[in-house]
This record gives structure tokens, sequence and C-alpha cells, in this order.
């Protein structure tokens, strides 16, 4: 019976080839480390009021998508560790969770992508017209717009937790978990059988998929492509302007200098942010021309997995390119970490000024008390107390 057979260490492997089991085991935890504390930094800098503006919003948003991808994509590099990928406890966790995680992971990133998108076409509308980047958005608008982006990408990768159905098999007399999962689309089933979802749920996953691509991947990234592309064109024309070097007021010219400097910085953000994921988006544009059938040639696998693991690369760099473009992003992190040390200072020094003075008085009572034993007891004093 299938029930008694032992699997080797190779089948319970949960991960893919050694390649991609490599770049999980070895390079994912510092990049996961990284990554964290830096969007953590991103954060109490933009949280700042005077770091509150549209475009910063828009990029307090982004912080947060991008945490949340990498803590979803924990698990499945945890999972490449041989001690934890033969425990059963966190096989069991982990192979029931696999499908919400992946689509937690695909969501973040697909709403990064559309917030990316926004602070662009903000950017641009900014440098074009002076009038509309000194009006802020309320906050109530703030928040339709973020809810528009995640309500409209988490319902674009949902095919990620439904399109796909996992067959779970317990052998070694129930010591081993093992699962399989197959993706409702496919033609192919396990054990050679015909796949039992209806054809118009195997349409509407296939549609779901290609929708996906092209508005969460490839329309989105030409879009950011172009206005990136536009918006370095007009901080060009903007500087080559005869008028607007020989305008002499101040406040115009310094917002004109602010209004500048975010536009760099946005624009760093999106070049580096379409080359991270643009990789990533060519494999899955091919895996979608060849049916979105699994890759069984072990270079291909290899190819497609680096370019996924760019993506969480990508997620890394936003806080190395606040620090190389921004000054003042520079001088906001240095600000927060002086004050954090001058906290922590402060509370070490309160702490020893207070051990110092419970030693001096335990001393004082202690002599105190030594006198007391010392000296022979005066009935005069005895009752000068008492009437006191």
């Amino acid at each position: 019976m299938a029930a008694n057979v032992c699997l080797s260490d190779e089948h319970m492997r949960l991960g893919g080839t050694s390649f991609e089991s490599a770049l999980y085991r070895y390079l994912f935890p510092p990049i996961f480390v990284i990554g964290v504390l830096g969007n953590v930094v991103n954060l109490c800098v933009l949280l700042s009021p005077t770091m509150r503006s549209r475009a910063n919003n828009l990029l307090l948003a982004l912080a947060f998508a991008d945490i949340a991808f990498l803590l979803a994509m924990l698990p499945h590099s945890m999972a490449n560790y041989s001690a934890l990928a033969m425990n059963y406890a966190y096989r069991f966790v982990y192979l029931h969770s696999k499908l919400q995680l992946t689509w937690l992971a695909n969501w973040s990133s697909a709403t990064a992508i559309w917030i990316v998108m926004a602070v662009c076409v903000d950017r641009r509308m900014g440098i074009k017209s002076p009038l509309y980047s000194r009006k802020d958005w309320s906050a109530r608008k703030m928040a339709v717009v973020l809810l528009l982006i995640w309500t409209s990408t988490g319902l674009l990768t949902s095919y990620n937790f439904f399109g796909f159905h996992c067959f779970r098999s317990y052998y070694c007399k129930g010591t081993q978990l093992y699962s399989i999962c197959y993706s409702i689309a496919s033609d192919r089933w396990v054990n050679n059988r015909t796949n039992p979802y209806s054809p118009a749920m195997r349409e509407y996953v296939q549609m779901s998929i290609v929708a996906n691509v092209f508005l969460v991947v490839v329309l989105p990234m030409i879009a950011m492509a172009a206005l990136n592309a536009a918006l370095l064109h007009e901080l060009k024309k903007r500087g080559e302007d005869p008028l607007l070097k020989n305008n002499t007021s101040c406040c115009e010219s310094r917002d004109r200098c602010q209004e500048r400097k975010v536009a760099v910085t946005v624009s760093a953000i999106v070049c580096c942010f379409i080359l991270t994921q643009g990789p990533s988006a060519i494999t899955l544009v091919w895996n979608m021309a060849n049916g979105s059938s699994p890759t069984t040639n072990a270079f291909v696998y290899n190819l497609r997995s680096a370019a996924n693991f760019l993506v969480i690369v990508g997620k890394a760099t936003n806080f190395f390119l606040f620090c190389f473009c921004s000054a003042h992003f520079r001088k906001r992190v240095v600000q927060l970490c002086l004050r954090r040390w001058k906290h922590c200072a402060s509370r070490g020094s309160a702490v020893g000024a207070k051990t110092v003075e419970e030693s001096a008085l335990y001393s004082e009572f202690g002599s105190m008390v030594r006198d007391k034993r010392l000296t022979p007891p005066s009935t005069s004093s005895s009752l000068g107390a008492t009437s006191i």
C-alpha cells in the first residue's frame, strides 16, 4: 500500500532545483533582513510631518506592500531548509497555506507595480503643471485611490488562490505528507485522469491568467517606461528653459528645486523597478505563450527562478535609492538615528542615576541601623520621639 511506502529525502523536498534552493537558502535571508529593515526606516522617515506629501504618501504605501511581499516569501525560503522541509508540523502548515501565501505575494507585488505607476503619473503631472504640484490630496481621496489599487490587484491575482487544486497524500504510515498542485486550466491531471472542472471554470481561470499578465505586468511596465522617459524629458526641458532660469522668485525657485529632487528620486526608483521586474515579466509572458504548462527543462526553470528572485532583490533597493538620491532623506535618517541614540543614552543615564541613588539610600539606612545598635537607649529621647 502507498501508505506504507516511505519517500526519499529528494522526493520530500519542498523547493525546486538545487539552484533555486541555493538562492532561497543563502541569498534570501540577508536580502529579507535588509529589505524589511530598510522599508521600516522608509516608513519612519516618510511618516514624519516634514515629509508628508502626495508622492511620499504613495511611496509610504509602496513600503507597506514591499514588507508584505517579503513576509509572504519568508515561508517559501524556510521550506528550502532540510530541517524544516522534513518536519511534519511545518510541512502540514506550509502545504495547507501555500496557495494563500502565493496569492499574498503576487497581490503585494501587483499592488507595488500599480503604486509605482501612480507615483509616475503624479510626478509627471507635477512637473508638467506647477499648479497641480501645489495641490494636495485629501486623506479621503488618498484612501480611495489606495483602496481601489488594493482591491483591483487583489481581484486580478485571486486566481492564484482558487485556480489550483492540490492533492495531498500520506506516506510512511502517516508520518510523511506529500502534496502536488495542478492548475485548473491545465489539461494535464493527476494519474492522467480527466480534469473534473467545467470548461467554463477552466476558461475563467485561463482568462484571469491572461488578464493578470497584461494588466498587472505588461501594460504597467510599458506605461512606467513611457512615463519615466517623459518625466526625464520634461526635467531636461525645464532645466534648459531660459525663462525659468532667469526667474528671480525665491519661493518658485525653491518649489522647482524640490519638485526636481522628488522627480529624480522617483525616476531612479522606477528605473530600478523596471530592471528588477522586467525579466520576470518576460518569463511570465513566455510561460503564458507556452500554455502555462509546467517547465521540464532545468535550464529554463533556473532562468525563471533567477528572474523571479530578481524581483525580491528589487524590494530591498528602495532604501538605498532614497539615501543615494535624496539629501533630505539622508538628513532625516541621521536625525532619527541620533534622536534614538540620545533617547537610549538618556534612559541608560537615568537608570544608572537611580541605581546610584538607591545604593546611597541603602548605605545610609545601613549606617543608621549600625549607629542605633551601638548607641545605648535613652529615656528622654524616647519620650521626645513619642511627643512629636
